[in-house]
């Protein structure tokens, strides 16, 4: 039978060498002869000069964070093969495979092992938000708490029961951070566990080793003119601070031999190592053979995670967003017909509407490189459904970003959004655009059901928005509610007599809102509208009385929600509302005048986008697990509009096109337009090459978040 190691050789010896970048967590040897790091997941082992090396764990899983046991024998490291970050161990040799160590849903990472090399020292949150400081003996057994307050990048000075370790709260990822949440180095005896406090830096000071060669602490600090972090070293009492190193990048994961003479760090892509004898600074080349164990294209079928619908006009398809392309699903009376793919790039689609005449959809997608505007229709069928091929057409680009598209209803019109929300319209081919308001933030378009005028609601304060009316030929814009409270998402009667908005409180107060447009229709009572609404015209061109408008907003109904979606009929009768229950949110029912409030899902669905059909017999909507279901306002049935597709990406494809939303997202959304003084354009540059390269997930997120990173900035990552 063949060995564990020498099957893993016999494997690799039929790939190719290439050059390791990227190489994350490096740990030297006791004896500083070799290094052992994670690369594309796994664990390798390297000797210290360089060279090729050796893989020591072979998985479809993320591992990471290697530790040497005192002789050299063992190496602990963090792997998510069992689904949680659990520590296992496994013989340096690579004789055998690894054997789990701990068992807890909660992520354990591994520190250092004790003088004898029979005990485990890891960190762990399985019962304390911030974590504390646990002890497991390598044979397996019950963990034992061995601190009970939070701290991190633990580390012993070998032959005492002493340990270096650090207090703050920033992520590793966040570069130059100055605040109340620093990193600072401490000491402490196990036994007696008196924390002393070694370094009182407004900034961070990390990762901290002790060298018995020269009786000195090393440790990474961003204490620079230019704020980059560099290794550094100081006494043992935290005096006497030295640097060391002269990057233009971040020391990162910095980790000593047990004899105190090799430092190994990573610097960006790059693995360094650092002589404490001989004050040495090099960088190391490592080779690996190449095995190609993940597969070049991303496959999975999807019966749910749908991000999106739109109902055809007619009602007779369903155009919905999944994993970044669109379908269009035919509705039968029974529930879901044929369902064809209408784009197939790896790049994401979103923001799909229907043409209110025409077999067209309109969307924004990132194929491009930035986010443009689209229109696609059949190519010889009179419906998408029965069509094979589609004619895609760019009709709004430039180097910003443009999204969320929709017609005015005659289809001569289209509005969008540029940027971080400047709302514009422009001729239905895309020519002619006009920015319609000054300011941005704009978060909802609603086109009046005449095309003359646009409601939108934006940003005014924090999170609050208020609700807007703007003609579509350009004017002034009047803000018709002015009020504290959140008011967002305008829609319009097909009437043209009222315009509702849903309405919050930080409190979790949601309001459905209307307000008349017309004094003449305010004057009217409510037995007035339940007698004659039916028999009511609708108004054309619409007219609006803006002079007293704030006055003309009624409550309509009051429920317990956020942020919520909600929607109404195309005629504005019936709203339906996502709002809170004990089970979570689930979809209730109320009619214009604020009677016949129901219920009309059980059990917390969670629904992120609801549509009433014309009819109003039909509620469609796409629950919180991406899957679209259609049930009867009659109460006579739920039926699910179930899909099962199958993609396949380029896996490269599919990371650039993730690694580009990514970029996307923070370029429109970032709250300070210079970018804390950094370059967005250039970062983007600098990192892009390194995430696509990343075969696991866990690697690509971790390059994403070194761009995120360099913003410097707060809940990012």
């Amino acid at each position: 039978m063949i060995g564990y190691a020498a099957s893993l050789f016999l494997f690799l010896s039929l790939s190719s060498p290439g050059k390791a970048s990227g190489i994350l967590s490096p740990s030297p040897s006791p004896d500083g002869k070799e290094i052992a790091f994670s690369y594309y997941g796994d664990i390798w082992i390297v000797k210290a000069d360089g060279g090729m090396a050796r893989r020591l764990t072979d998985s479809d899983a993320f591992e990471s964070t290697p530790v040497w046991s005192p002789d050299g024998c063992y190496i602990a490291f963090l792997s998510d093969r069992d689904g949680s970050d659990d520590i296992y161990v496994i013989p340096s040799t690579g004789d055998e495979p690894p054997r789990r160590l701990t068992y807890h849903s909660s992520w354990d990472v591994p520190y250092f092992f004790n003088d004898r090399g029979d005990t485990l020292y890891f960190g762990s949150r399985r019962l304390e938000y911030r974590g504390a400081l646990y002890k497991i003996s390598i044979s397996g057994g019950t963990p034992v708490k061995a601190v009970d307050f939070s701290l991190f990048n633990v580390r012993p000075i070998p032959g005492t029961d002493t340990v270096l370790f650090v207090r703050g709260a920033t992520p590793s990822w966040r570069r130059k951070y100055r605040g109340s949440a620093n990193w600072d180095i401490w000491k402490m005896s196990l036994k007696n566990q008196i924390p002393v406090r070694l370094t009182r830096f407004n900034g961070r000071d990390g990762w901290p080793m002790y060298s018995a060669l020269d009786g000195r602490i090393y440790f990474v600090s961003n204490n620079t003119p230019d704020s980059t972090a560099q290794l550094f070293s100081m006494k043992p009492d935290g005096s006497d601070r030295k640097r060391i190193t002269d990057f233009d990048d971040d020391v990162r994961f910095a980790r000593i031999s047990r004899n105190g003479e090799l430092i190994a760090f990573q610097v960006f892509t790059d693995l360094y190592t650092y002589s404490v004898r001989s004050g040495e600074i090099k960088r190391i080349d490592v080779q690996v053979q190449e095995d190609y164990k993940n597969s070049e294209y991303y496959r999975q079928k999807l019966t749910r995670n749908a991000t999106e619908f739109a109902l055809s006009p007619d009602e007779s398809e369903l155009a919905f967003v999944l994993f970044g392309d669109i379908y269009v699903m035919e509705i039968k009376e029974d529930g879901p017909g044929t369902i064809k793919r209408i784009t197939h790039t790896p790049e994401p689609e979103k923001y799909v509407s229907w043409h209110p005449k025409e077999e067209k959809l309109i969307f924004a997608s990132l194929k491009s490189g930035n986010w443009d505007i689209y229109t696609v229709e059949p190519a010889s069928e009179k419906k998408f459904f029965r069509d094979y091929s589609f004619r895609w057409k760019r009709i709004i680009s430039s180097s910003a970003t443009e999204k969320k598209p929709s017609y005015s209803p005659d289809g001569k019109k289209i509005a969008f959004i540029r940027d971080n929300g400047t709302l514009y319209v422009a001729d239905s081919n895309g020519k002619k655009e006009k920015k319609l308001y000054d300011k941005n933030d704009v978060l909802w378009v609603s086109w009046s059901p005449d095309s003359r005028y646009i409601a939108f609601s934006r940003t005014e304060l924090a999170w609050r928005e208020d609700v807007y009316i703007v003609p579509a030929e350009g004017g002034r814009a009047y803000n018709i509610t002015q009020h504290p409270n959140d008011d967002y998402k305008p829609m319009w009667s097909s009437d043209g007599r009222r315009l509702s908005f849903a309405s919050r409180t930080a409190e979790g107060d949601l309001w459905i809102k209307y307000v008349f447009l017309r004094e003449e229709d305010e004057a009217r009572d409510r037995d007035y509208w339940k007698e004659m609404e039916d028999s009511l015209d609708s108004i054309r061109p619409i007219e609006i009385d803006f002079d007293g408008i704030k006055e003309r907003i009624h409550e309509v109904a009051k429920l317990r929600g956020g942020y919520n979606y909600y929607t109404q009929s195309p005629d504005g009768r019936i709203y339906a509302i996502q709002a809170e229950t004990p089970s979570g949110t689930d979809i209730w029912t109320v009619d214009w005048l604020g009677e016949k409030l129901r219920r009309r899902t059980q059990g917390g669905v969670n629904p992120k986008l609801i549509a009433i059909s014309r009819d109003k017999k039909h509620i469609y909507y796409l629950d919180g697990k991406g899957r679209l279901k259609r049930i009867s306002l009659d109460g006579k049935g739920n039926t699910p509009l179930s899909f099962e597709i199958e993609v396949e990406i380029p896996d490269t494809a599919l990371k650039r096109a993730l690694f580009e939303e990514a970029w996307w997202i923070l370029k429109d959304g970032f709250y300070d337009p210079n970018f804390h003084g950094v370059d967005w354009s250039f970062l983007a540059e600098k990192y892009r090459d390194l995430a696509i390269s990343r075969r696991t997930d866990r690697d690509f997120h971790y390059a994403v978040r070194m761009m995120l990173g360099e913003l410097n900035a707060s809940h990012l990552g």
